[in-house]
């Protein structure tokens, strides 16, 4: 199963955030805020964790669907949608074995769920997304550069992927999967491009930082 444990003792001690990334809240808009009917566009939360993109999504008015490992993350994503009276359909799942059917989605979101695994899984799991994306389907990705701060700090797995990390923002937080520009190309090879941008952020009055990938394709 693509999913650390510790993820279920993060969910259930941390109060996570509630609002998604800029770049998720960009993303939509700019490839479905036009839709003639935002009821017909289907969305998958990959690794959705308490639902934070899902609870954007679904109060945008568009289908929403979340999966994720951690019962916790799902049971919070659950009561959130009950307590503002929102629809949405959760599963506590594997995403490397998705529960879907093939060209479900018109768009699949992860944010940083996939760089929570090894090289291995996540190459499962880009065959699985291209699977139950529709043709014209985008997916959007977040995931770290090596020039991120922690980077180094764990348990080398491999160049790439470590465990944990002592230091940055993914301390503690299992298994890190970093990207640089040439390993995108290697693992996203079954995707069209449609943007590679990339963010920094400063934490700790700049003692700290983060450099972070943004991936849309199309299957």
């Amino acid at each position: 199963m693509a999913w650390d444990e510790c993820w279920e003792k993060i969910f259930s001690e941390r109060e996570w955030g509630k609002y998604p990334s800029e770049s998720v809240i960009r993303f939509m808009a700019k490839y479905f805020y036009k839709a003639p009917d935002r009821r017909a566009v289907k969305v998958l939360d990959l690794g959705c964790g308490t639902g934070t993109v899902s609870w954007y999504c679904a109060r945008e008015g568009f289908t929403v669907f979340g999966i994720d490992g951690s019962a916790t993350g799902v049971r919070r994503a659950q009561e959130r949608f009950a307590h503002e009276g929102l629809n949405g359909e959760f599963r506590v799942g594997d995403i490397t074995k998705l529960p879907y059917a093939d060209r479900s989605f018109d768009a699949v979101i992860d944010g940083f769920a996939m760089a929570a695994n090894d090289r291995e899984s996540h190459a499962v799991i880009l065959k699985e997304v291209r699977r139950v994306l529709k043709p014209e389907g985008l997916f959007y990705s977040i995931f770290p550069d090596v020039d991120t701060m922690g980077y180094g700090s764990g348990i080398t797995l491999d160049r790439y992927v470590q465990k944990n990390l002592t230091t940055g923002p993914f301390a503690q937080e299992g298994t890190i999967y970093f990207f640089d520009e040439d390993e995108i190309k290697r693992q996203f090879q079954g995707f069209t491009v449609e943007s590679l941008e990339m963010l920094r952020r400063t934490f700790d009055n700049r003692q700290s930082h983060c450099t972070e990938w943004v991936f849309v394709g199309r299957p």
